[in-house]
Parts: structure tokens; C-alpha cells; sequence
């Protein structure tokens, strides 16, 4: 139903063995948004982090280093944070280079990876 209105839409999937901001931030840094896009995500790298560090410091350090946005948790559970995070990167990503961002999806894979759809337009 997302798609139906747009019958010539891109579709973009990043799946990184690290981190993908960096990924990302190169690919907007080079593709201006023209038309409708739909990008995927699968990101492991933040649901390791959250698992191997305990230590909110070290966490928070972590997810600097992969490039994301500082989060504050409060009392989301650990996928919801995962999401936010990434909502707030790909939100920075639409606001640095001027389009406008829908997600139309988040799951996650027993919290080993999350998965991300947004939809991309002017």
C-alpha cells in the first residue's frame, strides 16, 4: 500500500557489517533526492553494542565512534531505543539534505538485528 502511489520508485538497501551511518551519510552526500526512494536498513552493529556493553559510558562512546546521534533512553525497552536512534540519524540525514522522511517499517530479529524501511521524497 506504501508504494502504490508511486510506480516509479528506487529502492536503496544498506547493510553493513558495521556501522551504517557512515555508509549512508557517503550515499546522501552524493545522490540528490530527485524522485521517491524507499531505503532499507539491517543494522547489527547498535543491537551488539546495547548487548556487549553494559557500561552506559562505554555505550554511549561506542555509538559515537559509528556515527550515530546521542540517544536518551529513558524508559524505552532496547529495540525501541535501537529504532530511535536511527529514526534521529535518518531524520538529520533528511534535514541536511532537504527531503522528507516516512518510516514505514521497524522489526528486529531477536534483538541481533534491526531492520529499518523508510520512504524517501523531495
Amino acid at each position: 500500500n506504501e508504494l502504490s502511489n508511486y510506480p516509479n520508485i528506487d529502492i536503496v538497501d544498506f547493510d553493513a557489517f558495521g556501522s551504517i551511518t557512515p555508509i549512508i551519510t557517503k550515499f546522501f552526500e552524493n545522490y540528490k533526492v530527485k524522485k521517491p526512494l524507499l531505503i532499507g536498513i539491517t543494522d547489527g552493529y547498535l543491537v551488539r553494542a546495547k548487548r556487549m556493553l553494559q557500561d552506559k559510558a562505554k555505550l554511549a562512546d561506542m555509538m559515537i565512534k559509528g556515527g550515530y546521534p546521542s540517544v536518551a533512553r529513558g524508559g524505552l525497552s532496547g529495540s525501541k531505543f535501537i529504532e530511535k536512534t536511527v529514526d534521529l540519524f535518518m531524520q538529520k540525514m533528511a534535514t541536511k539534505h532537504k527531503f522528507k522522511i516516512k518510516r514505514i517499517v521497524a522489526d528486529n530479529n531477536r534483538m541481533s538485528t534491526i531492520y529499518m524501511g523508510y520512504r524517501i521524497t523531495p
